[in-house]
């Protein structure tokens, strides 16, 4: 994966299920959130507006490859850049993404 990858989200009550992918960051940063993907099946929650860390970890964040839930595996940086998430299903299933085998 050559380019960071922004998924914008919809959420609903507490569910954050990722929608499409864009390598375009001023076509979701208008978003309530979206997850920033740098490394295949990582990604980063992201939020416009300043949310606390025990609000973030209520949510219960989709992967946007095979929609299992994501694990947390690094803290947040800030009050807009939020925990650090991975995929075990994808790295486990070997899931291919965009055509590519990244696992």
């Amino acid at each position: 994966m050559n380019e960071v990858r922004y998924h914008p989200i919809v959420s609903d009550e507490g569910e954050m299920v990722p929608l499409f992918f864009t390598n375009d960051k001023r076509a979701v940063s208008q978003n309530e959130y979206y997850l920033e993907e740098i490394v295949p099946h990582y990604y980063r929650l992201i939020s416009k507006a300043a949310v606390s860390e025990t609000k973030v970890r209520s949510f219960r964040i989709h992967c946007p490859v095979c929609g299992s839930r994501l694990k947390p595996i690094a803290s947040g940086v800030d009050a807009h850049k939020h925990a650090l998430c991975r995929c075990f299903d994808c790295e486990q299933q070997n899931h291919i993404y965009g055509g590519k085998n990244y696992v």
